[in-house]
């Protein structure tokens, strides 16, 4: 291998693994807030390049059809927790009618009626945007708030249940062929003996500003700084008037958008396939344990490394760079294991 080779593994590797960090910032998130390792992330990713291909085609995003199928079991269980409280009324109804099937039914209709390919790129990512990020919050109502309070066993074989469902309801949206989007930048800078494609800047810029984005929002907002009251101590947050439930549709709906603006980004560089979110979502988590699920700065330097690892594998023996990505994490794990001290009392 000469220089040159080695900086384009190395160019190619910091870009993937600005990808991986941006969702292991958005599996952190979610796990710090709620305890549930959310898997699906990577179903975000395969929704949203595959639906704006879908839309590039001429073709209708019948992803938008997932609203209403997700919605019309959201209204009823909302209904039910009033039923529940007593604290039903008309006004409630009608919000919730609008927000979990009205919103999703006009959505679905400009899905289907407005041809979307004719359109300028820049509103069919902001409709791909509008179509996808409500699912997460919605996946959380429907399949983890009401088993919050379960073993970490049974949420993470609840995420893999719902991330193997997303690898089956894309298969049927999409179909099984691979797709890649059109590209957003096809120019390439010079600097100095290095060549850098428009798109290398445009992943690594827009991960520099979610991650000041996310620090911002949680440190300067005031739902922010619910979210790290409820990671903190969730019991603490209860007592002082914070709506878990709430903080983690919040939660969920940051690792939904991370996951669409990933899928933004990745649609024009990569094949994406109906499995492809399973391989994401389970380097996220590579990731995520690299930074023991709480530091932010330790899982962004985790993801780059992996980037790399995988980089670099991929030239030397490409048919196992995901063995040889999946196998670092094991003496991480080993060493953790080794140092940290558990007790049937944590949580």
């Amino acid at each position: 291998m000469d220089f040159p080779i080695a900086v384009l593994l190395m160019q190619d590797g910091i870009t993937t693994g600005a990808i991986y960090a941006l969702l292991a910032l958005a599996f952190i998130l979610v796990y710090s807030v709620t305890r549930i390792p959310f898997l699906p992330i990577g179903g975000f990713v395969t929704f949203t390049a595959m639906s704006l291909n879908q839309m590039q085609e001429g073709g209708v995003a019948w992803a938008a059809s997932l609203l209403i199928i997700l919605g019309v079991p959201c209204l009823v269980f909302e209904i039910k927790e009033s039923i529940r409280r007593n604290t039903i009324n008309l006004r409630g109804l009608a919000l919730w009618f609008l927000s979990y099937v009205g919103v999703g039914a006009l959505l679905l209709l400009a899905a289907v009626r407005i041809a979307w390919g004719e359109l300028p790129l820049i509103l069919q990512m902001i409709f791909v945007f509008l179509i996808t990020v409500p699912l997460a919050p919605m996946i959380y109502k429907l399949a983890f708030q009401p088993i919050q309070d379960s073993d970490p066993l049974t949420l993470f074989m609840v995420s893999i249940s719902i991330d193997m469902a997303m690898v089956g309801i894309a298969l049927f949206v999409f179909g099984p062929d691979g797709i890649r989007n059109e590209p957003y930048s096809e120019a390439v800078y010079q600097f100095g003996m290095l060549s850098v494609p428009g798109y290398a800047l445009w992943i690594l810029g827009v991960t520099l500003v979610l991650v000041m984005l996310l620090f911002g929002f949680s440190t300067r907002t005031l739902e922010g700084k619910k979210l790290r009251a409820t990671a903190v101590n969730r019991l603490g947050a209860q007592l002082v008037g914070i709506s878990t439930a709430k903080a983690g549709m919040i939660a969920f709906a940051l690792a939904g958008g991370i996951g669409v603006i990933c899928g933004l980004l990745i649609g024009p560089v990569a094949t994406i396939n109906s499995s492809s979110g399973v391989l994401l979502g389970l380097k996220a988590l590579v990731a995520a344990v690299l930074g023991g699920f709480a530091s932010y700065p330790a899982a962004v330097i985790g993801a780059i490394v992996i980037g790399l690892i995988e980089a670099f594998s991929s030239f030397w023996v490409s048919a196992l760079k995901d063995a040889i990505a999946f196998a670092f994490v094991i003496p991480i794990l080993l060493v953790r294991s080794l140092t940290s001290h558990y007790s049937e009392d944590d949580h």
